[in-house]
């Protein structure tokens, strides 16, 4: 194993991993979140029925990671001018990293996190299930969240409006979450709603 993959080894062992607060508030009830095949899957669809184009085990390198890379000397075996923060891919003998294009990427699961691409990023997904969430943004700004459908599969913002398309299907449901007091009261129980109707109406992963 050459130096700079054992670098990048001991970088990602030392890296901190904190779940969001969303995570925490929204699955707590939780036995086990559902899971996907590790792999690597190009469109909705295949992560839908949980078939990855490519599986296995695949390394997602962080910024630093990527930083510290390329100042060993390291070099991609292709280079793409969009995606530049997605190094998704696999160590060669050689120490050098290749590199999957990343507009060959709707979701990636690895053994731990499941992540959509989200523009120049891959995202861990918080939730997996009927509805499912994460939050993107740029260092130092505030991340924004958004939900999709396990059924469509269209990515939205985390609105009052968008989970109340989506909870429409759970009338009584949605009918009890129309009833709160104010738009302020609905808003603050966005998360609760969303973990709530994610339990009454569970997924099934395909095999």
């Amino acid at each position: 194993m050459s130096a700079i993959t054992k670098g990048i080894i001991a970088g990602m062992l030392l890296a901190v991993l904190t779940a969001s607060p969303f995570s925490a508030e929204a699955q707590k009830d939780e036995v086990e979140a559902p899971r996907h095949k590790a792999g690597i899957y190009a469109t909705f669809e295949q992560y839908r029925m949980n078939k990855p184009y490519r599986e296995g085990d695949f390394i997602l390198l962080s910024v630093p990671e990527i930083e510290d890379y390329l100042k060993r000397g390291g070099t991609a075996s292709v280079f793409f001018s969009r995606g530049q923060y997605i190094w998704l891919g696999r160590f060669d003998e050689m120490g050098n990293f290749n590199r999957v294009d990343p507009d060959s990427i709707w979701a990636f699961v690895n053994q731990e996190k499941e992540f959509v691409r989200h523009g120049d990023r891959m995202e861990t997904l918080d939730v997996v299930g009927s509805i499912c969430h994460y939050s993107s943004g740029a260092s130092g700004k505030k991340p924004q969240e958004y939900i999709f459908s396990y059924e469509e599969g269209d990515i939205k913002p985390f609105t009052r409006s968008n989970l109340l398309s989506i909870v429409i299907q759970d009338m009584e449901l949605y009918q009890e979450f129309l009833q709160q007091d104010s738009f302020r009261e609905m808003n603050a129980s966005m998360p609760e709603y969303l973990r709530r109707y994610n339990e009454r109406n569970p997924i099934q992963i395909p095999e």
